[in-house]
C-alpha cells in the first residue's frame, strides 16, 4: 500500500517525507515486523527493533522522535480505530 493511501486510510498525519513510498504487510506485534512492514505502536519501547527488523511505517498515537527518515510516520488519533480502517480495506480487497 502507497504511503499516501496509508495515511488517509487511517485518518493520519504523516510527519515527514519518507524515502520509502509503500508497505507490505501490517503488524501490531513487533516479533512480527519484517521489512517492508506497517507498525502500529502500542509500547514506544518496541519502535527501535521494529525499525531494526524493517518497518517501512511507524503508526503511533503520539508524536514520537523521528529516529530514521527513510521511513514514514504517522500520527494518528487512535491506535484501534486505524487497525480496524486496515483491517476493512484489506478484507474488502479480497
Amino acid at each position: 500500500m502507497k504511503i499516501e493511501t496509508l495515511a488517509n486510510l487511517v485518518k493520519g498525519e504523516l510527519l515527514n517525507t519518507p524515502f520509502i513510498s509503500e508497505v507490505t504487510s501490517f503488524t501490531m506485534d513487533v516479533d512480527e515486523v519484517i521489512r517492508g512492514s506497517c507498525f502500529f505502536v502500542t509500547n514506544k519501547e518496541d519502535i527501535k527493533y521494529a525499525i531494526k527488523n524493517g518497518a517501512y511505517a511507524i503508526i503511533s498515537k503520539n508524536y514520537e522522535k523521528i529516529i530514521d527518515n527513510e521511513i514514514a510516520w504517522i500520527k494518528v488519533d487512535s491506535i484501534k480505530d486505524a487497525v480496524l480502517e486496515i483491517f476493512k480495506y484489506e478484507s474488502l480487497k479480497e
